[in-house]
């Protein structure tokens, strides 16, 4: 049959996380986190999980034991007789299932929303480590990108923050910061409010050694983050970019499967 050709660069490579219909008494679900309706297959949602090893709650929090661990899809939901009688853990992850595998996008905590579109921290994260003028400067990994509520403008606001490598010449600084806000806007249409560059082995992480976005956003609006320089966006460059035609993770694995 004959296949069209793609622009590489306008898609992302997602490694599938297995079939978990294959699991004896798991059942998982992508759902609508606001309408609690479940979605079809191809859609990106929350993954609820039901199955013998869930946890009963957390302790002295029955409230938050509720939400998150007794979750019910909504009566009004396309879900048969048997799914709207069981009880779901909320995993607050991002997913979609595609002939019945299922794809991780990321965390719903973290999701960056912009004029109604959102965007995926790890993605702005990697565009701007991999750009030309600072994937030499920059250590790989070591970004968090999240948002900030806009105030009277009512519009998100997305900071940056990156760690540099050991030695860098402080003469690269500001070609680094312009360099990230320059291929962040080109790749996702997206305006960096304020770009920060921050000492080697300083960003926020969790103990098993990933980025803790909630922890460096709270470390930027406390101002205690180690800055060795930071940039933040002029009056005249508050208007979004025109958003690049990029289709979606989903749209891709389906148009890589035929």
């Amino acid at each position: 049959k004959e296949v069209a050709e793609v622009d590489p660069l306008a898609f992302q490579c997602i490694a599938g996380c297995g079939y978990p219909h294959r699991a004896e008494g798991v059942s998982l679900l992508i759902v609508d986190p606001e309408s609690k309706c479940v979605l079809p297959d191809g859609s990106v949602g929350e993954v609820w999980v039901a199955s013998p090893s869930k946890a009963q709650g957390y302790w002295g929090k029955p409230e938050a034991t509720a939400d998150d661990f007794n979750a019910s899809v909504a009566p009004d939901s396309s879900a048969d007789a048997e799914t709207k009688k069981r009880t779901y853990l909320r995993t607050g992850d991002l997913a979609f299932l595609h002939q019945k595998e299922l794809f991780i996008c990321g965390r719903l905590k973290d999701l960056i929303i912009v004029r109604g579109t959102n965007h995926y921290p790890q993605d702005i994260e990697r565009t701007a480590e991999r750009c030309e003028f600072a994937k030499d400067f920059l250590r790989p990994g070591c970004s968090a990108a999240f948002s900030l509520s806009g105030g009277s403008t009512q519009t998100e606001k997305v900071v940056l923050v990156a760690e540099l490598r050991e030695g860098v010449d402080k003469s690269k600084l500001d070609g680094i910061l312009t360099g990230c806000r320059d291929a962040v806007a080109a790749a996702h249409g997206v305006s960096l409010s304020s770009v920060c560059l921050i000492k080697p082995r300083t960003i926020p992480k969790t103990t098993s050694g990933k980025i803790a976005r909630s922890w460096c956003r709270k470390a930027f609006l406390g101002k205690t983050l180690q800055i060795v320089r930071e940039k933040e966006a002029s009056a005249a460059a508050g208007a979004e970019p025109a958003a690049n035609a990029v289709s979606s993770s989903a749209d891709a694995v389906r148009a890589a499967s035929g």
